[in-house]
Order: structure tokens, then C-alpha cells, then sequence
């Protein structure tokens, strides 16, 4: 049949309009219940985006005239989830919202479309309980009442009673309802598969923020140790120029030099291979200064020994530190110049002996 002006197109009360939007999944995070089990959760979440049994509801937006009824071109593959979860918990047909209880009980064949007569007939061919235009009866139960058309007694908003007869009222009867449930299942599927993605990103998140932050104490760590390391080397370095006793400036020495071997041991298990070459180096150089310091402290010192030597291995082992220290940093994302120290300028305030 040739489509009129006066032919009535018929857009199911669950179809989204355009304009109409699912929430992002960037609202969604990781929650823990009462109960301890992880579950989706909403960042700002409000009593509506549960249900009474706890689930979690698919926000979506909402297009709606003046009088409350959707506005907006049709997107006729999607389904509004608040407008479909809506018609189902009032019992309500999902194309014109008419209410799906009568006499008879409840409608399942509510799927109808309008004509350009005026006159309707009964499809059930049952009593006819609702009047009709022209003083026909038309019979309810298998009847929908479509939003937009003039006002009738019993029908609040208005709209217009519409049916089709015959094997074609079963036609579409039997596609709206499979069109249902496949919707549904499709729905699901979907909310399935992004309830997984979003699982996978947060693990992947997770996971980041855990070798991040394991990263950053091992970086801290080395930087300490490797800094008092070469502090006690310094203060050693003037105690052997002073002369005198100098045993609690060794026991010092000796106990940073322990201690930095042990961090530096766990580093090499956590520390990327670029930054773990600098660290590499920056430990050869202590160690070697920290032979030359003994030798001169001890008095057995090599052709190549001499106190300027060693302060000229302090200075340089401060730049290797402080570059070892910028390249952490830069791996770590942090921002801003490093000012560092002047070579060897911890190393000159001399250790004092606690009281």
C-alpha cells in the first residue's frame, strides 16, 4: 500500500531517539560490597542506579517533549534501557506504553499499526468492551493505544487506538516478541562483554600502578643508599687528611657500604635495563673509590694513590649519582629540573661523633 500523509508511523515507545546516550564507561569503576565481593560500581552512584536486588542499571539519557513523551528522530537498531526497564516493571507495552492489564488479563499481542479508516474491527472477534469511532465497537485486550493522537475516555495523554487483523496481527505479534528477546539477549551480550573490558582495563590499570609504585621505592632506595655511601666515603676522605682516630668514621663507612650492596642487590631484580647500566656504573665507581679511601686510611697506598686522586673520584662520582638520579626521574614521569648538589659538597661537612 502506497504510504500517505495521513498514515500514522508507528515508533515503539523503547526506541532510542537521537540525542539519547548510554552513560561512559569512565563512570564506571571497581567497588567492593558489604559482603567483600568486587563488583561494577558507579563513581557518583544514587539509589536509582540499583536494583532491588542490587544490579547494577545501564544509565541512558532521556529525550522528552514538553509532556513527557520521547522526542527525536528514531535510532531504530537501539533500545532506551531506562524507557524498556520502565515499561516492564508497570506491566506496559513496550510501543505505546498503554497499559497491558485488562479484564482478560494481560496483553501479549500489543504489537499493532494503524489504518487510514476510520472504522476498527475486533481481531479477537470476542464482546466488545471499548467504544470505538463511528459507535463501533472495537475490542480490548488486543488493542494498543498509541501516544499523539486525539484524547479518548479511559486513555489519559491521549492517542490513537490502532489493530490489524488476521495472520497478519500474528506476523507482527511474533516478530515484536522475538525482536524482544533478541534484544535482549544482544543487550546482555553487550553489557557482558563491556563489564569484561572494563574488568580488563582496571587489572591492566592495577597492575601499572603496582610496577609504578614498586619503580619508585626501588629508585628511592638506591638514591639513599648511594648517596650515604659516598657521604661516608667523604667524611672517611677527611678523617684520613686530619689524621687521629677515625674508628667511628669507618664503622660508618663500613656499614653504608653494606647496606648499599644489599639495595642495590634487590634493584637489580626490579630496575629497568637503562637505568640499571647507570646503576651499574655508579656502584663500580664507589667501590673503586671506596679501595683507593682504605688503602690511604690503611697507609699501604698504589703508585696512583694520593688524597687529590680521591677527592677528584668524589667529584666525579657526585655527577655520575646525579645523573643516575635524573634519568629515574625522567623514567618516572616527573617533571622539573634537578638542581642536585655541587660535586663532593655533602662529603665536606665531616661526620661527627654522637655524644
Amino acid at each position: 500500500m502506497k504510504r500517505t500523509g495521513a498514515t500514522l508511523r508507528l515508533v515503539p515507545y523503547i526506541t532510542q531517539r537521537e540525542g539519547e546516550n548510554g552513560g561512559p564507561e569512565s563512570e564506571l569503576l571497581l567497588s567492593t560490597n558489604a559482603n567483600g565481593s568486587v563488583r561494577l560500581a558507579y563513581q557518583e552512584e544514587t539509589h536509582a542506579d540499583r536494583g532491588p536486588r542490587g544490579e547494577l542499571r545501564a544509565r541512558c539519557s532521556q529525550s522528552l517533549n514538553a509532556a513527557g513523551k520521547p522526542t527525536g528522530k528514531p535510532q531504530w537498531r537501539l533500545v532506551n534501557s531506562t524507557r524498556q526497564r520502565k515499561a516492564m516493571e508497570q506491566l506496559r507495552c513496550q510501543v505505546g506504553f498503554c497499559v497491558a492489564e485488562t479484564e482478560r488479563g494481560y496483553v501479549h499481542d500489543v504489537v499493532h499499526r494503524a489504518t487510514t479508516r476510520g472504522a476498527r474491527r475486533s481481531v479477537s472477534g470476542r464482546s466488545p468492551v471499548v467504544p470505538g469511532r463511528e459507535g463501533r465497537p472495537i475490542a480490548r485486550g488486543v488493542l494498543c493505544w498509541i501516544p499523539g493522537g486525539s484524547g479518548r475516555a479511559g486513555h489519559a495523554g491521549g492517542g490513537k487506538v490502532v489493530d490489524v487483523g488476521g495472520a497478519t496481527a500474528w506476523a507482527v505479534a511474533v516478530t515484536g516478541v522475538a525482536g524482544t528477546l533478541v534484544s535482549a539477549l544482544l543487550t546482555q551480550r553487550a553489557a557482558d562483554r563491556g563489564r569484561l573490558l572494563e574488568l580488563d582495563r582496571a587489572e591492566r590499570r592495577r597492575a601499572a600502578h603496582q610496577d609504578e609504585t614498586a619503580r619508585r621505592g626501588a629508585y628511592v632506595a638506591l638514591n639513599m643508599s648511594a648517596r650515604h655511601y659516598l657521604v661516608a666515603l667523604s667524611d672517611q676522605m677527611h678523617a684520613v687528611r686530619r689524621g687521629g682516630d677515625a674508628e667511628f668514621v669507618s664503622l660508618r663507612l663500613d656499614e653504608a657500604r653494606d647496606h648499599h650492596r644489599d639495595v642495590h642487590a634487590e634493584a637489580q631484580m626490579a630496575l629497568p635495563g637503562s637505568i640499571l647500566d647507570l646503576a651499574g656504573e655508579v656502584n663500580r665507581g664507589l667501590n673503586a673509590l671506596y679501595g683507593t679511601v682504605r688503602r690511604l686510611d690503611d697507609g699501604t697506598p698504589r703508585d696512583c694513590d694520593s688524597p687529590e686522586a680521591a677527592q677528584r673520584m668524589i667529584d666525579a662520582m657526585w655527577a655520575q649519582l646525579r645523573s643516575l638520579r635524573q634519568e629515574m626521574r625522567r623514567d618516572l614521569g616527573v617533571s622539573g629540573a634537578d638542581p642536585g648538589e655541587e660535586p663532593g659538597s655533602a662529603g665536606r661537612r665531616p661526620a661527627e661523633r654522637p655524644s
